[in-house]
Parts: structure tokens; sequence; C-alpha cells
């Protein structure tokens, strides 16, 4: 039986930040400059800086471009609502492109399409930890002279079999919330290869930056701590049980659970972030905050995880994808089978209805679920931007995730293939 998702920080790092956070002065800044330097090293950049989120990163670089009001911002519609409104709060436009299945990225013939004379920025999100970097897209950036901003959220730990830079963009910008492979709980990071671009948003942020508040942490701790003690080995064979039940007394419910959008705080609560489908008419104060020592402690902390958890989940993801039969590789996106992968979870297509799939994955074992970020071209609060992208709602309502953790046995990686094999071709095999 493997939950969905875990966490990439244990429990007793969990407590760790607690006992620590209780003591911490949220004023005291001196350790991220040594956070940023070990963010230089890992990504090849000689310019980083840390903001309050990924949102905020890309707020201030597009301020910093000082575009002519109406300008475009092409981006994929698989998002936060909080980055359009970072669009709409500088008087540009955001403009919807179209998404490649196998790339869970953006459609370069929709892209093509799009383009006008207006279009100034080009947004590249790498879901799953997919990075596509073609030469035809690079090409075609270059030739429009486009500004790329990179969303590496997902993407810590990827690289190209080669070898080479995965990375091509103006600028690099990451989350750093939880459940990242990198974490300070809450934040963000930008990365350049241009001393200009970082000084610029350096500038930008340093007047108006606060002191993070301590409930904002004792939330997010809390949170992770109830997650990852009902998704440990000795507890989530009970919760398993309880959903198992759940599922044959009340089904209706347990759909509704699936179905619902799960947030991590009530809107009135709203101090930092949440991907609450609003407008925004400003920019929040409680985006406005600096990482401070306790947060960067945490983050240090991941980087030297990082490699090690990286290697274990490409050993074992290669183990799963060996382990595939072909009708079930044809499911995964095939830039999730390259060397660049980091194995941030497994997408996989659902070829009947997404529900029952869901199901029958569970019942094998498999607690699955696909992603939870808003199809924003769909959102009613941005109707006016409204177009349809028949590959973007593909891969936001036919795509769940096969869930990859350094923590789970060999035995447990082949006994999920096994059940994936009987999915697909209808064999019968005992679960997870």
């Amino acid at each position: 039986m493997l939950p969905r998702f875990k966490y990439f920080v244990s429990i007793r790092e969990l407590l760790t930040d607690l006992f620590k956070l209780v003591q911490s002065d949220m004023s005291e800044d001196k350790l991220v400059g040594r956070f940023e330097a070990e963010m230089s090293k890992i990504f090849c950049r000689d310019y980083v800086t840390t903001v309050s989120s990924y949102r905020m990163g890309v707020y201030y670089y597009l301020k910093s471009l000082n575009l002519e009001k109406g300008s475009e911002v092409l981006l994929a519609p698989i998002t936060i609502p909080d980055l359009i409104n970072v669009i709409l709060l500088l008087e540009l436009k955001p403009v919807f492109v179209d998404m490649d299945e196998e790339t869970h990225s953006i459609c370069i013939n929709d892209l093509i399409k799009k383009y006008n004379d207006k279009s100034k920025v080009l947004i590249l999100t790498y879901l799953s930890g997919i990075v596509y970097k073609s030469d035809e897209l690079i090409s075609f950036t270059q030739e429009k002279d486009l500004k790329v901003i990179e969303d590496i959220s997902q993407a810590y730990g990827s690289k190209l079999g080669n070898g080479d830079d995965p990375y091509f963009g103006d600028i690099q910008v990451g989350s750093l919330s939880s459940g990242k492979i990198i974490s300070t709980y809450t934040g963000g990071v930008v990365l350049s290869h241009k001393e200009e671009t970082i000084q610029h948003i350096i500038s930008l942020k340093e007047n108006e930056q606060l002191d993070p508040p301590k409930r904002r942490f004792y939330f997010e701790l809390f949170s992770n701590l109830k997650i990852s003690i009902a998704t440990s080995k000795l507890v989530f064979p009970f919760v398993y049980g309880l959903f198992w039940v759940m599922w044959r007394i009340y089904p209706e419910f347990m759909q509704s659970i699936a179905k619902s959008k799960m947030y991590t705080r009530s809107e009135e609560q709203d101090i930092f972030f949440d991907d609450y489908p609003i407008r925004r008419k400003s920019i929040p104060e409680g985006w406005r905050t600096k990482l401070c020592s306790w947060q960067v402690f945490a983050g240090i902390r991941s980087i030297k995880k990082m490699r090690k958890g990286q290697v274990e989940r490409e050993r074992l993801g290669r183990l799963l994808l060996e382990n595939l039969e072909e009708a079930v590789l044809r499911r995964i996106p095939k830039y999730a089978q390259e060397e660049n992968f980091n194995f941030y979870h497994l997408p996989f297509k659902v070829e009947q209805d997404r529900e029952v799939e869901l199901r029958e994955l569970f019942d094998l074992g498999i607690d699955s679920e696909g992603y939870g970020l808003n199809l924003c071209n769909e959102e009613a609060i941005f109707e006016e931007f409204y177009k349809e992208l028949k590959g973007a709602t593909r891969v936001k309502y036919k795509s769940v995730f096969i869930p990859l953790h350094e923590s789970y046995s060999e035995r447990a990686i082949l006994k999920m293939a096994k059940s994936l094999n009987s999915l697909v071709t209808r064999k019968k095999v005992v679960s997870c």
C-alpha cells in the first residue's frame, strides 16, 4: 500500500524545526547568504536571490522589465491562479498556450500560433519534473527575442542525459514551499546568469520586505506533521484500511472528497498564499516577506538530502519502468522516461473514466490523484482570457500520478509494477 504523496522531510526533522521555531527570531537572516551560495552551486548560476514565493519572483522580474501596458505573457494554463493575478496587477495580458501530453509543457505549435508583436515573455513550467528543452523552442524564443522564465519548482534534480545544463531561460524561478524537494516551508528563489537581472530584483524587494510571521510556520509544521504521520509506514495501512471501508460504505462521499479542491487555509485566513481562484486587487502584504535563518536552516538541510534522495528515486523509478509492460509505458509521457527526469512523481494517463481508474488503482494498493493546480483558462474569474485548450484539458483531467519516494522498498516498487500491468491488461494480481 503506497500513499499518493510523501514529504521529503522526516517526522523527526519536523519536530526539530518546531522546537527551533519557538526560539527563533524571524528577523534573523544571517544564513540566507549561505543558502543562496548553495543554490548557486547546484544550479550553476552565478547570481541568486531569495523571495517570499515563486509568484513574487515572477512579479519582481516582470516589473523589472518595464514592459509596455498590455504586453503579453505566454504561459501554460495549469498553474496557480495568483500567477495570473501577478501578470494582471502589472497591467500585462496573460495568453494561455496549449500543452503537449508527452511533455506536460507548452505545445510549440500552439506557441507559434499565439505569438504576435505584443508577446514579450514566455513562462515555461516544468510539471512533474519533466524538463522540456528542444532546439526548436530555443531557436524560436531567440528569434522572437522572448524573455523566458523557467518555473523549476518541480524540477529540482532534473538534468540532461549528456550532463548539459537543463535550463536555458533568462531566469529560473522556483518555489520552496512544503512538499518540494528543496523546501524552506514557504519561500522562493530566483537564479540567473545575468548579474543585472538579479540586482534589479534585489533593488525592487529590499525596501519592502517584512519579517515572516511565526504563525505561518506553526500552521505549515502542524499540517506537514499530520500528513507525514498519516503516510508513514506504521500508520498508512490503517489510513488505507479506513479509506477502503469508506469507499464501500459511502462511495459518493469519497468521490466528493476526491473531486473537491482541498485548500490549506480558509479564504479569510489567507495570510500568505493559497490557490483560491480569486481576482486580486493588489499584492497582499503577506507576500512581501523575506526568508529568515530558521527557514533556510531547513532549506540547507534539504539540499544536503537532495542528492542522496535523487539517486534512490532514480534507481527505484528505473526499476519500475523496466518492469512495466509496453501497454503501460504507452500511458506514461515519453519525456518522463528520459534521463532528465527526476522522478518527483510519475504521470500516468487514464484512458477510461478517471474516477473509475483511480478507484481501481486504490483497490490495488496505490493511492493516487492528479494535478491539484488550477486549469486557469477555465476559471470563471479569468473568463475574458478563456480559450479552449484540448491538450491542457487532457493533461489536467486525464493524468494521475504513480507515487514515487526514496523511502519505498524494491519489493513495493515491483508489486506496484505488477499492479499497473494488471490494471492496463486486466490481468488478476494481488494488491501492493
